[in-house]
């Protein structure tokens, strides 16, 4: 259990990280998105989706996202990094559909959050919907006002971002507890 909630943490705090830079990067420069911020997401994506599938290759059994998914979001990015004038223009739908699907992977943790027993597990469950809304609104406001949905897609990154630290904060200090927990039991139980 330790291994599968090191690889996660640190599957999702890289991720984390990479959505908050790309997030204040296209919050300070809202007209720059252009080949360069293509290739950006490009590359982000390509890590992503290379990340995903060698955790899946890895450990079969306990991989929170299938190979497929994995191969999905290698080939997008390669596809954005390769021709980023293809999907300048619709860099807010991809990045909408990437906080849809974070907001899927934090709804799974703050599951398990609540099966650990954290007192604040509903919060994780709020940020995870949260971050979903903010991908449907990201791709929805894009098809209308594109300088704004450019401004707005940085700001759904960050708040993304800092969601996944927090969600990923909590899970794993419900999971230390409750082990904590299972470790007192187990002393007490040998006395």
């Amino acid at each position: 259990m330790k291994e599968i909630l090191k690889r996660i943490k640190a599957d999702v705090v890289l991720s984390a990280l990479l959505c908050i830079i790309t997030g204040v990067v296209v919050m300070v420069w809202p007209a720059a998105i252009t080949i360069l911020l293509g290739r950006m997401i490009g590359l982000v994506l390509f890590v992503m989706g290379l990340a995903h599938a060698l955790s899946y290759l890895a450990n079969r059994e306990e991989s929170r996202i299938g190979l497929a998914s994995g191969v999905v979001i290698f080939a997008l990015g390669v596809l954005i990094f390769v021709r980023p004038e293809l999907v300048a223009q619709m860099v807010s739908v991809v990045v909408g559909v990437v906080l849809i699907m974070h907001g899927v992977e934090d709804l799974q943790l703050g599951l398990e959050s609540r099966r650990n027993g954290d007192d604040i597990w509903w919060l994780c469950m709020l940020l995870s919907a949260a971050t979903i809304i903010f991908g449907v609104f990201v791709i929805w406001k894009y098809f209308q006002v594109a300088e704004v949905a450019t401004w707005l897609v940085g700001l759904a990154l960050v708040f993304d971002g800092l969601g996944d630290l927090f969600v990923v904060y909590r899970v794993t200090k419900a999971a230390k507890m409750m082990q904590e927990e299972e470790d007192a039991i187990d002393v007490e139980y040998k006395e």
